[in-house]
């Protein structure tokens, strides 16, 4: 059975020739605002295409190929191992049987030349840190004509840390300090949030470490067709939902309490420095 060695690697492992992997990594640095909502951003990609010099031959004019030693002009070489026989690519030449004499001043002899080329990149909505975005086509190409392969370009998300806001799955989350008075008698407060500042409802008998959910103020969930978040007053049972429902689209933000002590009034302080102070002088006392 004849199979090249590169169609083997690409199967396995993405584009391959006898330059090793064809596709491009490169890393996508986005804030938590464009990977909760989807964006465009624009990215310069260094990449290798045909040599036009050359016609990505690698020669440098007529007459600079000659038989490939290797193969004997075959572009095939044959192994045999206990009695059986395999037919693979020649490495040496790439399966043309020929090889470059006489090099191309402007590739090397390689068929190629590195370019940097600026692309439109479309980041969905959803994404997390570490997810990577494929682009067909946009890695490095093959050596010479024969090579037509061409690789992918590969974009591991990286996301910008928030000042204020943390993402939990498809959640964020802010936290926000209250004084004792809202925790015990309720309230309104303003919190930061994906899309500006959310007016929130502190309910009376909170304390700290209590969490209020706002539905549908999170990230849109990876897939989900775009959604605004929810208005004041508008229904907010299709944006709830951690069920695999119809409408559950959009995570929740999290509003995370820190109930701060109340002020202590100055003729309580007056009495605590004065029980102190017997303390101390009763331990000297002791001492003594």
């Amino acid at each position: 059975m004849e199979q090249s060695i590169g169609e083997l690697l690409r199967r396995f492992f993405g584009a391959t020739s006898q330059f090793g992997s064809l596709d491009r990594d490169q890393t996508l640095v986005i804030t938590l605002r464009e990977a909760a909502e989807g964006c465009r951003k624009r990215v310069d990609v260094p990449r290798r295409i045909h040599c036009e010099s050359c016609s990505a031959s690698g020669e440098a004019g007529a007459g600079a190929v000659e038989t490939c030693h290797a193969c004997s002009g075959r572009g095939r070489v044959s192994m045999h191992s206990q009695g059986r026989t395999l037919t693979m690519t020649c490495e040496h030449c790439n399966g043309v049987g020929e090889i470059v004499s006489r090099r191309c001043g402007d590739c090397g002899g390689t068929g190629r030349r590195l370019i940097r080329e600026r692309l439109d990149v479309t980041v969905p909505p959803g994404v997390k840190e570490g997810q990577t975005l494929r682009l067909r086509g946009k890695g490095d190409v093959g050596g010479v004509m024969a090579d037509a392969r061409v690789g992918d370009l590969l974009l591991s998300i990286q996301v910008r840390e928030h000042e204020l806001l943390k993402r939990r799955d498809d959640d964020i989350v802010v936290d926000v300090s209250i004084d004792a008075e809202v925790a015990e008698r309720g309230g309104t407060v303003q919190v930061p949030g994906l899309h500006g500042s959310e007016r929130v409802a502190i309910p009376a008998g909170s304390v700290d470490g209590d969490e209020i959910r706002v539905a549908g103020h999170g990230a849109l969930r990876f897939g989900s067709p775009p959604m605004p978040p929810p208005l004041d007053g508008v229904d907010e049972s299709p944006y709830r939902g951690h069920d695999d429902i119809a409408g559950d689209h959009r995570g929740d933000l999290l509003v995370r309490i820190y109930v701060e002590p109340r002020p202590t009034s100055k003729k309580a302080r007056i009495a605590i420095a004065a029980a102190l102070a017997a303390a101390a002088a009763t331990a000297l006392g002791l001492l003594l």
